[in-house]
């Protein structure tokens, strides 16, 4: 699936992610973070 979108929503949430990344305080949880929020943006039941 790709997140891409015409309006710039892509780079907006890579910038939220980013952000919050800078403050987990540890670089083997970057990735899960954005899986995690990659996850919550998907339109499917939760």
């Amino acid at each position: 699936m790709s997140l891409q979108g015409s309006d710039g929503s892509d780079g907006r949430f890579s910038s939220y992610v980013e952000g919050l990344a800078g403050v987990i305080g540890h670089a083997d949880r970057v990735k899960p973070l954005r899986d995690y929020c990659t996850g919550l943006m998907m339109p499917c039941a939760r």
